[in-house]
């Protein structure tokens, strides 16, 4: 099928009217036809200058995707840098607590025998 879908005169429906007449040169016209790619119903006037139109939104819409795509492709490059930033820090701070977590267990350690041996001793002195 191309670009225009004729109406069907089979059951009576309430006429459209023409979208573009309607929105563009605010005039009323009954569409006789209706755009495949936008399902914008138009009249034969209209049908000519949106056809005409469509290789310029085409080039439009792929200078945009274009640009969507660079634009996430930055955006992901983003993402990636962050998460290997926040894996380090994270690893930084898990090492830091792992050697506080060691001074601590040595100190208490420590203490303890300390403890022990002065108990050791007040108990062999009584």
């Amino acid at each position: 099928m191309g670009i225009i879908q004729a109406r069907s005169l089979g059951t009576w429906t309430e006429p459209e009217r023409c979208w573009l007449c309607l929105n563009r040169y605010q005039r009323e016209r009954l569409s006789s036809c209706t755009c495949n790619h936008c399902s914008r119903s138009l009249c034969s006037e209209c049908m000519n200058i949106h056809t005409n139109e469509l290789p310029q939104n085409v080039g439009q819409l792929s200078k945009q995707l274009h640009d969507l795509e660079e634009l996430l492709q930055t955006k992901q490059d983003i993402v990636q840098e962050e998460l290997i930033q926040s894996k380090q820090t994270v690893k930084e701070y898990l090492k830091k607590c792992q050697n506080d977590l060691l001074e601590i267990n040595q100190e208490i350690t420590i203490g303890i025998k300390n403890e022990k041996q002065n108990t050791e001793l007040r108990y062999v002195m009584n």
